[in-house]
C-alpha cells in the first residue's frame, strides 16, 4: 500500500534533520516549534458573512455566520456549508 502524498511530504522534510530528543533542550523546542508552524494550513478565506439573529429563549440573539467553503453535495438546501457561527456581543 502506498503512502498518501501529504504524508510522503511531510515524511520528506524530516530526512536528514536530528531526531528531537538529541538536541539541546532550547534548540530542541524552537526546532519543535517551527517545524509545528510548517504544518498548520493557512486558513480559508470566507465566502461569505453574515450577520443574522436565530431565536433564543429570551429573544432573538445576534450571530454571525463565516462560510469558509462553498458546498459542492447536490442534496444541500443551502448553497453554502456554514463551518463556523459566533454569537455577536
Amino acid at each position: 500500500m502506498a503512502l498518501d502524498p501529504q504524508v510522503r511530504a511531510l515524511l520528506d522534510q524530516l530526512v536528514g534533520r536530528p531526531a528531537l530528543n538529541t538536541l539541546p533542550v532550547d534548540v530542541g523546542r524552537r526546532a519543535y516549534v517551527e517545524s509545528s508552524l510548517r504544518m498548520v494550513p493557512q486558513p480559508a478565506a470566507p465566502v461569505e458573512v453574515a450577520d443574522r439573529a436565530i431565536d433564543g429563549p429570551a429573544g432573538p440573539v445576534p450571530v454571525r455566520d463565516i462560510v469558509l467553503v462553498e458546498s459542492t453535495r447536490l442534496r444541500d438546501a443551502a448553497r453554502y456549508d456554514v463551518l463556523a457561527r459566533y454569537p455577536l456581543r
